[in-house]
């Protein structure tokens, strides 16, 4: 078996020496990590996420209940169940309108190249569209 450690450490030494700039470099460990902007916007994201997943989970829940109605011989939902899954479903689609323009805020205030804003720009038309 062929000892490759002190070959690799020969390597990387090698490499180290080449060139220093691109080895232990803080500029660009900070220029790789997420900065507080992106972390705010995909944490934006996330939000918007589960606030649609919620609303999924609702209405698959009471799709068939709902579906029925009053007129499903006492399979459906009464009225009164009917207007409290809108009532949660209004809110959540609240909820939502309101994370996404909170997410638009949130863009208008990060620093991003031109290609960036344009991604966003669409990113969010088609949210606010569905």
């Amino acid at each position: 078996m062929v000892e490759i450690t002190n070959l690799w450490l020969d390597l990387v030494t090698e490499v180290r020496n080449c060139k220093p700039d691109i080895i232990s470099s803080s500029k660009d460990k900070n220029r790789i990590l997420r900065k507080s902007e992106e972390t705010a916007l995909s944490k934006q994201c996330a939000a918007i996420v589960k606030s649609i997943g919620q609303l999924k989970e609702l209405l698959m829940e009471n799709r068939d209940g709902y579906i029925m109605g009053e007129v499903g011989g006492g399979k459906g939902l009464s009225q009164a169940d009917m207007d409290t899954i809108d009532a949660s479903a209004d809110h959540i689609c609240l909820k939502c309108s309101e994370l996404i323009q909170s997410y638009n805020t949130i863009i208008d205030k990060t620093k991003l190249s031109e290609g960036g804003r344009e991604h966003y720009f669409w990113l969010v038309q088609d949210l606010r569209n569905t």
